[in-house]
């Protein structure tokens, strides 16, 4: 088995913020030890609790999240300057869209599937910056 090498990120970030410690290049997802999310709407409410308006001054960036399965659906995050509207339905021009089934996007936020492996393998897709991911650790800190 061959082993590549981490690159270290350019900005530096906590260790608890990044999905795993090989992972420097996806977003992390809210996480909570106590609590495991069943679906997706789950997730999404506990990003809702976690958003820290003073990350987001100045920043003006929308994700959209494609979700297949039973509790898929299309999510959208837009942060403008210090604010954050969350819902359900689709966005144009997203600057980051992520594409993954329900069971991962909660296995991503309950910790019992890491992103890098996620993307690896597939089950995760990222179209768009992986800096301007990367944010979603900012403003919504675990």
């Amino acid at each position: 088995m061959r082993t590549l090498p981490i690159h270290q990120p350019a900005v530096p970030v906590r260790p608890s913020s990044v999905l795993e410690s090989a992972n420097t290049l996806f977003p992390a997802v809210p996480r909570s030890r106590n609590h495991h999310k069943k679906t997706p709407q789950d997730v999404f409410d506990e990003m809702r609790r976690n958003f820290s308006p003073s990350k987001a001054r100045g920043v003006k960036l929308t994700y959209a999240w494609n979700i297949s399965g039973p509790h898929g659906g299309k999510w959208f995050i837009k942060i403008n300057d210090g604010s954050c509207q969350i819902g359900t339905g689709s966005v144009k021009n997203a600057d980051v869209t992520f594409t993954c089934s329900d069971e991962t996007w909660v296995a991503l936020s309950n910790e019992t599937l890491g992103g890098f492996r996620a993307f690896i393998t597939g089950k995760l897709k990222v179209d768009g910056s992986q800096l301007t991911a990367k944010k979603l650790d900012e403003m919504f800190p675990a």
